[in-house]
């Protein structure tokens, strides 16, 4: 599964990546973004299946992007430390919600 990191944070991507590897996923991340409006060159360019998402971005939110990007076809596993988003998330179609530091158990649940 082709996936994009929306992070503003580069540790935080790297992070990420690396736990990928570690559960051995089906994910392939093929893009890293640090704000909303590269998110949104990078995601029309590449179409990925999934994107792993913060939610305050460089130059804006999570939602923002969301917004931007109704067209595409791609599923959503938030990635945040803030918790009061959750439920705004979840009607916004997120496939799942993980809170940072991220529990490697629980990226291998929501990848699968």
């Amino acid at each position: 599964m082709k996936a994009i990191i929306i992070e503003d944070k580069e540790y935080i991507r790297k992070g990420l990546l690396n736990l990928l590897q570690l559960i051995d996923s089906e994910v392939s991340v093929i893009g890293e973004c640090a704000s909303v409006k590269e998110a949104i060159i990078v995601a029309n360019a590449c179409k990925p299946e999934l994107i792993f998402l913060d939610i305050n971005l460089l130059d804006g939110t999570a939602f923002d992007f969301l917004d931007q990007t109704k067209n595409l076809n791609y599923k959503v596993i938030f990635i945040t430390a803030y918790e009061e988003f959750a439920l705004k998330a979840l009607k916004m179609g997120a496939v799942d919600y993980l809170l940072k530091p991220v529990d490697i158990e629980e990226l291998e649940i929501a990848t699968q």
